[in-house]
């Protein structure tokens, strides 16, 4: 949600900043010494995918102009009437994504050639490290949302070419968490991602650092973070017949407290008549546009920051069509099964494989961005993945 400077009505993100210094800093130790970038499938599939993805951005725009898009100008009220307001046209938003998508895969790459030289022991603590820190912002945000706490929103909340939906509050008048992110949604899939991959992770700590994870994301309140969660849960119960006995006990008990919480009513419209609600409808009706935006097209693809479903999977789908979908999914399967492959061996891959079947699930539900930094996190942390430790050297 924020951004280090903010330029001409867009915002540069605080990762992009980090990848630029990660490339120079590569660059200013390279020698005719150096030895040649190494390169797997993945590496291969994913300069595939960003070709395609950038001839796509610079052409569609101009093949298909003045189509009906959702842009900025299309709002959840029209979405709900079926209705899109923006038209395609080249614009400062395709060059914006066109280098958010070469910067990630120049560090993509990086992460992988230079993956000796990071300690796997390093990559978790900074997973830990990040999960800290949002909610340590979280419940700080949170508090000045409900008791008045000084938070300096201005600093963390400065993306002008976001839509900043940090103080926006449930239909019942309840505040929200969202910590670091532009809205709950995303903050949700975060935690409910990070809730089950520490509780599956064999680590002494892991169940304080749960608690407080399940607090924040009741205090969220997305029906993402929910979603999510329960598909986490389902995985896990379902590993083990008595594991899913134990676990179908535990969710009875906890839905019969929360049946008798101030939170009920909400959780019933939330889970059970989203679809009623003005979000839901427009969700609904976003992916129903797309989809027809998509056949109109011949699933060709718009381009990059042509089009804005509220879905991952919509949003690729009609940003790289058919044909970059597919792309991406080949390297996200390949990358969660090396995850799951070592899962039972190395605490990193462990750690990974878990917190992306949630996250994944997440972020093709409701997070739609290409450019969502931990969707990268998890995949520069993926790549990197072939000098592990074993559990008794992390706990």
């Amino acid at each position: 949600a924020s951004s280090v400077i903010n330029i001409g009505g867009k915002g540069i993100p605080p990762y992009v900043i980090c990848e630029l210094f990660l490339v120079l800093r590569v660059l200013s130790t390279y020698s005719s010494s150096t030895k040649r970038l190494k390169v797997n499938r993945v590496i291969i599939y994913f300069f595939v995918f960003v070709c395609w993805a950038i001839v796509l951005t610079l052409f569609m725009p101009f093949v298909f102009k003045g189509l009906s898009v959702i842009g900025s100008n299309t709002s959840d009220q029209y979405l709900a009437m079926m209705q899109m307001h923006d038209h395609l046209s080249f614009s400062s938003k395709n060059i914006v994504q066109i280098m958010f998508i070469i910067s990630n895969f120049v560090t993509f790459c990086l992460f992988y050639h230079y993956r000796d030289c990071l300690s796997n022991k390093f990559l978790l603590n900074t997973f830990l490290c990040a999960i800290g820190l949002v909610l340590f912002i979280g419940f700080w945000s949170f508090s000045n949302k409900i008791l008045g706490v000084p938070f300096p929103n201005s600093v963390f909340y400065s993306n002008v070419g976001y839509g900043q939906l940090y103080n926006v509050e449930t239909e019942f008048g309840l505040s929200r968490l969202n910590a670091t992110f532009t809205e709950p949604s995303y903050c949700g899939g975060f935690l409910a991602a990070s809730f089950w991959a520490v509780y599956n992770t064999a680590n002494k700590h892991k169940y304080i650092l749960c608690s407080i994870i399940m607090i924040a994301l009741l205090f969220n309140l997305s029906s993402t973070g929910l979603v999510a969660f329960g598909v986490g849960f389902i995985l896990y119960a379902v590993s083990s017949v008595k594991r899913l006995f134990i676990n179908v006990i535990i969710f009875i008990v906890l839905i019969f407290i929360l049946s008798h919480t101030i939170y009920w009513d909400y959780f019933d419209t939330m889970l059970f008549s989203k679809g009623e609600t003005l979000s839901g409808l427009a969700r609904g009706n976003s992916l129903i546009l797309t989809l027809d935006l998509c056949r109109d097209t011949h699933f060709i693809g718009l381009g990059l920051g042509s089009h804005r479903d509220f879905s991952f999977f919509g949003n690729l789908l009609a940003a790289t069509g058919i044909v970059g979908l597919v792309l991406f999914m080949v390297i996200v399967g390949i990358l969660q099964y090396k995850n799951y492959k070592n899962r039972n061996v190395y605490v990193g891959n462990r750690f990974l494989f878990y917190w992306g079947n949630v996250h994944w699930i997440a972020v093709f539900i409701a997070l739609p961005d290409l450019s969502y930094s931990v969707l990268w996190m998890w995949m520069f942390a993926s790549i990197s993945q072939y000098k592990s430790i074993k559990y008794a050297d992390w706990n």
